[in-house]
């Protein structure tokens, strides 16, 4: 995810991992309240197939935009 976050978005298991969480930008910018609160979420997830229901769309593509632009300024 990371690690960018993007990368593991067929597999949020990864995101359970707390140093795959320090490597990725997201997690960092959060308080820690909201984090431990998404991944006691995630955490129940794989076991009940909960997240794989919620959002198997993605699970199909084969890639997706996630906005990322790059700039090259001239001079």
């Amino acid at each position: 995810m990371y690690a960018c976050d993007h990368r593991y978005r067929r597999r949020p298991e990864f995101s359970l991992d707390p140093v795959i969480r320090q490597a990725g930008s997201t997690f960092a910018q959060l308080p820690p309240s909201a984090v431990d609160a998404a991944i006691a979420r995630l955490r129940a997830d794989p076991d009940s197939g909960a997240w794989h229901h919620r959002h198997s769309d993605l699970l199909g593509q084969q890639s997706m935009d996630y906005g990322y632009r790059l700039l090259i300024a001239g001079t």
